[in-house]
């Protein structure tokens, strides 16, 4: 309880400071946390932890320096007291191949996206060297993240891990209600898109509402299946305030995409585990629509009713340039990568992860990523019912999420583990996280027959 404590204190300081522009006092808390790491294994972890997942640590430079933020200075702390644990298993400790594979999707996006840049630089002249170097030093420090803890750290810290993950998705919710509570304007305005890029809608702090949304609806999707299948037994608080705090912030964002993943991945569950009950559905369905603003629905819907021309009513409905995304996705199909095949660098319209991954990386890169989360799903053919019931819940959950990643990456870029131009955000990092951790279950779980 300590440790949550501390991070909690940690994560509202920061967040206060920032949101109020006081950035020298930000500066001195990061300082702060970077040299609470060196007390312990335990602090390293936690603090490197908070440093990746939270968005605006890594966006807030310390003390005015652009190349140095919380993820990348925390490392090196996290290094010192980790490395002096023995390592205990192998990275891929199951020796399978969809690891592996894995692995090298992610960087395949990340070494396409370098090489794209580098080839068209004249239109990413925000690309200097210094931050290219720090966008590959963000990926290595994630890398390494998983690496250590799965390498070094038993079963039972690894699993407080993800708790204290659990955790920073309800501070972080907590922030975004609060936001919504003292803003609802901005969220729900409907005097167009120019007001409505605003601290709520698109800001600083913790990206777009579908990016947030996402996350807090996968979140809800991962906390509602272990209370569902876990609830003959004693659940901890942390799995229900997280499911409580996700499912409250999703259904405030009025984000269409994550209503959709949420719709989707109930029905998975129920279907997947032959519970399937259109009450319970129909009633979450109701209950989502009896919480929105409906003065805000009826002012989009009047909207597109009155829509006079095609483009009145793309702007109406979404806003998105989805004819012009359309014609891109189908004059840069290539079957090998752009940057490999002499395509100059054009803005990518779409909301479409594989429609991204396909312009960047060509028609095997994106068969490449179709296979890998072919290779997930498939993996995990135990029945769970024969497990024990955490490794069954695990090892559903990544169907889940390998299921929700392909339906999704048609409608948003970000619901991956890492999103087409190679940033891991929070949603990569909580599902790269659950596939290694689902790894050592079935691993130890081998061991103990």
């Amino acid at each position: 309880m300590i440790h949550y404590t501390i991070i909690s204190i940690f994560y509202f300081m920061t967040y206060y400071y920032v949101l109020n522009d006081m950035f020298d006092a930000y500066s001195l808390v990061i300082l702060a946390m970077i040299f609470f790491q060196f007390f312990s294994v335990k602090n390293s972890v936690y603090i490197l932890a908070l440093g990746i997942f939270v968005p605006f640590f890594d966006s807030i430079p310390i003390l005015g320096n652009e190349s140095l933020t919380l993820q990348r200075a925390a490392l090196i702390p996290f290094l010192i007291q980790i490395t002096n644990k023995s390592r205990i298993r192998r990275f891929n400790m199951n020796n399978n191949n969809v690891f592996n594979l894995l692995i090298s999707a992610i960087l395949f996006v990340a070494i396409f996206n370098v090489l794209q840049v580098n080839f068209d630089i004249a239109n990413h002249k925000s690309f200097t060297p210094i931050r290219l170097l720090g966008y590959t030093a963000d990926i290595v420090t994630v890398l390494f993240f998983f690496y250590y803890i799965f390498t070094r750290l038993d079963e039972n810290s690894i699993k407080k891990i993800f708790d204290i993950f659990l955790f920073i998705i309800i501070l972080e919710g907590i922030s975004i209600l609060l936001l919504i509570a003292y803003n609802p304007q901005y969220l729900y305005s409907s005097l167009g898109h120019e007001f409505r890029v605003t601290t709520i809608e698109r800001n600083p702090f913790f990206g777009t509402r579908n990016s947030w949304g996402l996350l807090f609806g996968l979140s809800f999707l991962i906390t509602f299946l272990r209370f569902q299948m876990e609830r003959i037994k004693k659940l901890d608080w942390l799995n229900i305030l997280t499911m409580i705090v996700s499912i409250m912030v999703v259904t405030l964002s009025l984000s269409r995409r994550a209503y959709f993943l949420i719709v989707i991945g109930i029905t998975f569950i129920l279907l997947y585990q032959r519970k399937f009950k259109p009450f319970l559905i129909t009633g979450s369905i109701i209950g989502i629509l009896s919480m929105l603003p409906l003065d805000f629905i009826l002012l989009r819907l009047e909207s597109i009713l009155q829509a006079k021309s095609f483009e009145d009513l793309r702007y109406a409905s979404s806003g998105q340039l989805y004819f012009e995304a359309t014609k891109q996705f189908l004059n840069n199909i290539t079957v090998i990568p752009n940057a490999l095949s002499g395509f100059t660098y054009t803005r990518n319209f779409s909301e479409s992860l594989w429609s991204g991954i396909l312009y960047r990386q060509g028609v095997l890169g994106l068969f490449f990523q179709f296979f890998l989360l072919f290779k997930i799903f498939t993996r995990y053919k135990i029945n769970p019912e024969k497990l024990d019931i955490n490794l069954g819940i695990f090892v559903l959950i990544m169907k889940l999420i390998a299921f929700v990643f392909f339906i999704m990456g048609f409608i948003t870029t970000t619901c991956y583990f890492i999103n087409y131009i190679g940033l891991i955000q929070q949603i990569g990092i909580m599902a790269l996280f659950l596939f290694f951790y689902t790894e050592l279950m079935l691993y130890n779980y081998g061991n103990n027959k």
